[in-house]
């Protein structure tokens, strides 16, 4: 059965969707991104009589990761689509608007034209792998700044002691996360799986944290003054917990 098509275009703050009904009618609505706006979603589309529909949003960050997890739970069918296909269906259709009610109904369209594949949630603890691996690329991101503003130095001894105190707190804080990624490996049997499966774990060295699966010659490497860029170069991100870990799920079940 070929259910309605909702595009949604996903922002900080908000989200702008378009709805094409049985009729091939479109419906705009915009809803804050937030709980209160995932329920006047739901009552929104119960007053366009629509029950069930196939909600299309773009893999874009977390924003759209608890409005997923709403309309999954809701029972509605939900893709989580990566936005290089979206650009190439807009320029086969020679499509150059660029607003965000454009986007929704874009990404409506894609999903009526492509009926892309249903996205399902991770488990929970590969759901909290997923935040401790975020939360342990935040804390580098942040000791590489404050280590470059070491370097370039300051003639204020008070604002050079205060960046070297942080730095010495983020030190701490990355030990403790890479402990809390290692023990939840440990516990998380589910990861390790089926035959195929791959275990994924951290292996430090000095400045380093290499984030790789075992079996497998790849690693994906945060280095000391590259953190973030390193990790998107090598798709580590991707492998790791894009689409709100659908990914993840792919390389722990296929290698």
């Amino acid at each position: 059965m070929i259910l309605p098509a909702l595009g949604i275009d996903i922002a900080k703050l908000k989200f702008n969707v378009c709805l094409i009904n049985s009729k091939d009618k479109l419906k705009h609505k915009v809803f804050p991104n937030s709980p209160d706006g995932f329920t006047q979603l739901v009552a929104w589309l119960a007053k366009q009589n629509v029950e069930r529909v196939h909600a299309c949003m773009e893999a874009t960050g977390t924003y759209g990761e608890a409005l997923a997890y709403h309309l999954h739970a809701a029972g509605q069918r939900v893709s989580v689509i990566n936005p290089a296909a979206v650009k190439a269906f807009a320029a086969s259709r020679l499509s150059r608007t660029k607003t965000d009610k454009a986007d929704a109904e874009l990404i409506a369209r894609f999903c009526q034209a492509q009926q892309p594949p249903q996205w399902t949630p991770p488990a929970p603890e590969v759901r909290e792998l997923q935040a401790l691996v975020r939360r342990l690329e935040s804390l580098i991101e942040m000791r590489v700044a404050e280590e470059n503003r070491l370097e370039a130095g300051s003639a204020v001894e008070a604002v050079r002691a205060s960046v070297e105190a942080h730095v010495a707190y983020l030190n701490t804080e990355i030990k403790c996360t890479e402990t809390l990624i290692r023990n939840h490996i440990d516990r998380a049997s589910r990861l390790e799986g089926t035959k195929r499966a791959a275990r994924l774990y951290s292996r430090h060295r000095g400045d380093d944290c290499c984030i790789t699966f075992s079996g497998d010659r790849r690693c994906h490497t945060l280095q000391k003054r590259t953190a973030s860029r390193r990790l998107r170069r090598a798709g580590a991100e991707r492998a790791t917990f894009g689409k709100f870990g659908a990914r993840t799920h792919e390389a722990l079940e296929d290698r």
